[in-house]
C-alpha cells in the first residue's frame, strides 16, 4: 500500500504519496540502453493506480555544442539523462531527468491531471525506506505572499537611454499597430513573412552559488533541475499556434551554454553579495548574452515582496526581451534579453510545479506579453478553467488554463517571435538540430564521440574528420583495443580505454558536507556516494538529511519543528521567536532545541528565512522576526484615505465649516497664480530646438 504524507508546510504540498521502485534497475536501465530508439522503463503504483511509464532518451533540449562549466571550467555530464515518453495505453506526456542516484524526477501530464515526481529528501521525508514522492500538482498551495507581481515596472535607476543611431528590430508601423485593436483582433492579426525552419530559441542559463548550495553542491542535481525546467517550458510553447493556421508552431528551446558558480570567492564572480531582484538582474544584463536568443540566472535568494521572477519585456519599437543585443545605454552597455528566477519565496522553497510556470511565465515576458487584464473575462476568466499563464499572480498550474497562454498573451507575442525570431535575415531563432556525429554526444549507432579532429583529445575514439580521409568511415567508433571512451562516462580510463576497477582508486565524485566520495568500480558512470548520517551538521545551520544539507534539526532528531510563542504577546524582539523550536511529545508542548536533551548542536537559533510568530512573519540574518506586510505602505495610504468612517468625517466637517473649504480653494488658487508669475521667464528671439534624442524605456516586468 502506498503511504501517503498530508499537510508537509515545507514543502507547500497538501498531500503526496510516496513511489517505491528499485533505483538500482533504474539506473541499470538507463546506463546499459544506449540507443535513443530503445525505451527504459518505469513502473509503479501510487493514487489508487498503477503506473507504467515509458521513456526514451531526448537530447533534444541541448545544443549541439552546448558548453557547462562551473567556476574552474568545463563539467562532464551525461546528456542522455533527459527523457520523454508518455503512459503506457494512455493519452499522455512525461519528461523528466534519470539522476546519477537512480532516481526519476519530472513531470506526467494526463488529460485533466498532471503529477510531479520526485525525491522524497526535497521534501524533508525522513522515512529511509522512501526515496520518491509523487503528488497531482491540484495539492500544491501557492501562499499568498507569492501573488505580487508588479507589472511593466520601469526602475529609474535602470532606465537607459539608446543613442541615436541605434537600429531596433521593428518600424513605427509595428509599434502603432501594438497599440491599436488590432492587437487583441486573432483575425486581424499582424503578419509577416518567417523561416519555417526557425523555430528554436537557444538558452544561456547561470546558476549562482545559492542555488548550487541549495542542491548540496551537486553539480548533476543541478543540471537535471535546469533540464527539467527547459523540457517544461518547452511543453507549454510547442503547443502554441501563433502564426494562427490552427496548428501549433513547435517554437521551443534549447540549451546552449550552462555555468554553475560553485565558488563564490572566484575573482570574476559578482553575485556573492546581498541583492535584490532589481540588482540581480541588472548584474546579468550588464554581460554580453549576442550568442543566445535568451539567458537567465537561478537562484535561491528571497526576494523582498514574494516576486519570483523578473525579466525585460519585449516591446515593438523599444529594446528588450528575445534576441535584443549588447546595446550601449547611457548608464553602459546591457543585454536586455535577460531575466531572473527564483525558487524560494518567505523562507519556504518553491515548488517544482510553481517553478516551471513562473519561467514559462518570465519567458512570456521576454516574448512580449504583458500581464492578463483582470477586468478581461476572455483572457482572464478565472472560474473553474482558472486563469492563464500571464495572469499577475503565480499559480501552481492546478486549474486547466494555468498552463497556457491567453488569446491576448499570443496576440501580443506572435509579433515578436515573428519579427525577431523567425525573420528569414535577422531572427535569431536556429534549426531543429539533428543528431550528428562530432556533437561530443554518444548517440544511437556510435560508440563514442570526442568531437571533431581538431578538437579531440580522446585516444579512444575516431573523431569526426575535417575532411574525407582514410579514417572517415570510423568516425565515432572505438580505435583498436579500445573498450570504452571518456566520452561515455568518467570511469573510462583514457590511457588504457578500458574501465577503472576498483582497485585503481580513481576518484569520480569528491565528497561533500553530506556525500562521501565515490570511486569508479568498474562501471563508466560513477557509482552512488555513501550519504552521510542524517543528523549531522552541515553549513553551520543545517543537518544532513539523505544526503543533501537540506535537514531541520527538529526532524533529524525525531521531532516536529514548531514556532515559539513570545513570552509576552505582540513583542516581535523576543528572542525565542527565532529560536530553534521543537514539539516535545511527552507534553506535546513547543519548546527550544536547548531544552531538549538529546538535541545537541552548536547553533541554537532558526535560519534565516524561517516563518515564526505563528508564520506572520519570518526570521532575518540577524534572528529577529520580521512581521510581513505583503499589502505595502500604498495599500496603508489608501485604506486611510478611502476609509468610509474617514470620508465621513471629512463630510461632517465640511457640512459644518464650508467657509473653511471655500477659503482653502480661493487660497489654493492665489498660491499656484502666484508660483506660475515667480517662475515663468520671458525669452527674447526664437528658442532653437534641442537636438534630437530617441529615448527607448525598456519595460521590466517582475512575477
Amino acid at each position: 500500500m502506498p503511504v501517503v504524507y498530508g499537510h508537509l508546510h515545507t514543502s507547500s504540498v497538501s498531500y503526496l504519496e510516496a513511489v517505491h521502485y528499485d533505483r538500482e534497475s533504474l539506473h541499470h536501465q538507463h546506463r546499459t540502453k544506449r540507443s535513443t530508439e530503445e525505451l527504459v522503463h518505469l513502473q509503479f503504483e501510487a493514487f489508487s493506480r498503477k503506473w507504467s511509464v515509458k521513456l526514451k532518451r531526448d537530447a533534444s533540449i541541448f545544443h549541439n555544442n552546448i558548453i557547462i562549466e562551473n567556476s574552474k571550467g568545463p563539467v562532464t555530464y551525461d546528456f542522455e539523462s533527459a527523457y520523454t515518453g508518455k503512459i503506457e495505453g494512455e493519452k499522455s506526456h512525461v519528461f523528466g531527468t534519470v539522476t546519477t542516484t537512480g532516481h526519476f524526477e519530472g513531470q506526467i501530464q494526463l488529460h485533466k491531471d498532471s503529477f510531479v515526481i520526485e525525491k522524497a529528501s526535497r521534501h524533508n521525508i525522513k522515512d529511509e525506506d522512501i526515496h520518491t514522492v509523487i503528488y497531482n500538482i491540484k495539492d500544491v498551495n501557492v501562499p499568498t505572499e507569492s501573488h505580487f507581481c508588479g507589472l511593466n515596472v520601469k526602475n529609474k535607476q535602470l532606465k537607459p537611454e539608446v543613442k541615436d543611431n541605434i537600429n531596433t528590430h521593428d518600424s513605427m508601423d509595428d509599434f502603432k499597430l501594438r497599440y491599436t485593436s488590432e492587437l487583441t483582433d486573432k483575425h486581424r492579426r499582424y503578419r509577416r513573412a518567417v523561416d519555417p525552419k526557425k523555430k528554436i530559441c537557444e538558452l544561456y542559463i547561470q546558476v549562482d552559488h545559492t542555488l548550487f548550495f541549495r542542491y548540496n553542491n551537486v553539480t548533476d542535481d543541478v543540471i537535471a533541475n535546469i533540464n527539467n525546467h527547459v523540457m517544461a517550458v518547452n511543453s507549454i510553447f510547442n503547443a502554441v499556434d501563433f502564426d494562427s493556421d490552427t496548428s501549433p508552431d513547435s517554437i521551443g528551446f534549447s540549451i546552449k551554454r550552462i555555468k554553475i558558480h560553485d565558488d563564490p570567492s572566484a575573482s570574476e564572480y559578482k553575485y556573492s553579495g546581498n541583492h535584490g531582484v532589481n540588482s540581480m538582474l541588472f548584474l546579468h544584463s550588464e554581460e554580453n548574452h549576442d550568442q543566445f536568443c535568451l539567458s537567465y540566472i537561478f537562484t535561491h535568494r528571497d526576494f523582498d515582496n514574494g516576486i519570483l521572477g523578473l525579466a525585460w519585456t519585449a516591446e515593438p519599437g523599444t529594446s528588450g526581451g528575445l534576441c535584443s543585443r549588447y546595446t550601449l545605454y547611457t548608464d553602459g552597455r546591457l543585454s536586455l534579453n535577460t531575466g531572473i528566477v527564483t525558487d524560494i519565496n518567505y523562507g519556504n522553497d518553491v515548488t517544482t510545479a510553481v517553478s516551471y510556470v513562473t519561467f514559462a511565465h518570465e519567458i512570456g515576458h521576454n516574448f512580449g506579453s504583458l500581464h492578463d487584464e483582470s477586468s478581461n473575462p476572455t483572457c482572464a476568466p478565472g472560474g473553474s478553467g482558472g486563469n492563464y499563464i500571464m495572469f499577475a499572480q503565480a499559480t501552481a498550474g492546478t486549474k486547466s488554463n494555468n498552463v497556457l497562454f491567453s488569446s491576448c498573451s499570443i496576440s501580443s507575442m506572435a509579433p515578436m517571435v515573428e519579427s525577431r525570431g523567425r525573420d528569414p535575415a535577422n531572427g535569431c531563432f536556429v534549426e531543429y538540430a539533428s543528431a550528428t556525429c562530432g556533437n561530443k554526444v554518444v548517440e544511437s549507432g556510435e560508440d563514442c564521440d570526442c568531437g571533431w579532429d581538431d578538437d579531440c583529445t580522446d585516444p579512444c575514439c575516431y573523431p569526426t574528420l575535417s575532411a574525407t580521409g582514410p579514417d572517415s568511415a570510423k568516425a565515432c567508433q572505438y580505435r583498436p583495443a579500445a573498450t570504452c571512451s571518456p566520452s561515455e562516462g568518467v570511469c573510462c580510463n583514457p590511457a588504457l580505454c578500458s574501465n577503472y576497477q576498483s582497485s585503481d582508486n580513481k576518484v569520480c565524485r569528491t565528497n561533500s558536507s553530506c556525500l562521501d566520495e565515490a570511486i569508479c568500480n568498474g562501471g563508466l558512470t560513477c557509482p552512488d556516494s555513501t550519504e552521510s548520517a542524517n543528523g549531522t551538521v552541515c553549513d553551520d545551520e543545517k543537518v544532513c538529511y539523505f544526503g543533501q544539507c537540506s535537514g531541520q534539526v527538529c526532524q533529524a532528531h525525531g521531532y516536529q519543528s514548531c514556532q515559539c510563542e513570545p513570552t509576552t504577546a505582540g513583542n516581535w524582539k523576543d528572542e525565542l521567536l527565532c529560536s530553534l523550536c521543537c514539539t516535545d511529545p511527552a507534553d506535546n508542548t513547543c519548546k527550544t532545541a536547548d531544552q531538549l536533551s538529546n538535541i545537541n548542536v552548536a547553533f541554537t537559533k532558526a535560519v534565516p528565512g524561517t516563518p515564526c510568530n505563528k508564520f506572520l512573519g519570518y526570521c532575518d540574518v540577524f534572528h529577529i522576526c520580521r512581521e510581513v506586510d505583503p499589502s505595502g505602505p500604498l495599500s496603508k495610504l489608501k485604506n486611510f484615505f478611502l476609509n468610509g468612517e474617514i470620508i465621513d468625517k471629512v463630510k461632517e466637517f465640511l457640512t459644518e465649516y464650508w467657509y473653511v473649504a471655500i477659503a482653502g480653494g480661493v487660497g489654493l488658487i492665489i498660491l499656484l497664480v502666484m508660483m506660475i508669475k515667480c517662475c515663468s521667464k520671458s525669452t527674447k528671439g526664437k528658442v532653437q530646438p534641442a537636438p534630437r534624442r530617441v529615448s527607448v524605456e525598456p519595460s521590466r516586468t517582475r512575477y
